[in-house]
């Protein structure tokens, strides 16, 4: 390809063959549906799902030194939370909640406030906007997941 615009002697640009260039989006953005639409016309997509698995499991208790058993108390907890969201007709599988929420790299020194300062400062909200007119299914989410945490 060439150049509009030259510096020095460079008339010629090209792209590495091994150069690939990812980008991401969540489909739940509503507001993007022109844009999105544009991209998909142009580029191939990967549906990429929440990974709660036991690569999550062992990384967490590898670098945070959080106990297995608690990490897969709310893995379980997780699981049962995204299969609700998944099952629900307004929502769906675009709308089920990452283990990015839940993963660090860094000690957790006291595990159970970590976890609860999570899931009422990110998590909570987001059921908020996902179940906005019906408050009883965000109270039953958040019970869910915070019962009986120490």
């Amino acid at each position: 390809m060439e150049l509009t615009y030259k510096r020095n002697d460079e008339s010629v640009f090209f792209i590495p063959d091994n150069l690939y260039v990812i980008g991401t989006m969540n489909i739940s953005d509503r507001s993007l549906a022109m844009f999105d639409l544009a991209l998909r016309r142009r580029f191939a997509f990967f549906t990429l799902q929440p990974n709660f698995g036991k690569q999550w499991l062992s990384y967490m208790a590898e670098k945070t030194a959080i106990a297995p058993e608690k990490l897969e108390d709310w893995q379980q907890r997780m699981l049962l939370l995204n299969q609700k969201i998944s099952d629900d007709p307004m929502l769906g599988k675009a709308f089920t909640i990452g283990h990015s929420y839940l993963t660090t790299n860094k000690p957790v020194p006291d595990a159970d406030t970590w976890y609860k300062n999570i899931i009422d400062t990110e998590i909570r909200p987001l059921l908020t906007e996902y179940w906005l007119n019906d408050p009883n299914k965000i109270d039953e989410a958040i019970e869910a997941l915070l019962s009986d945490v120490c």
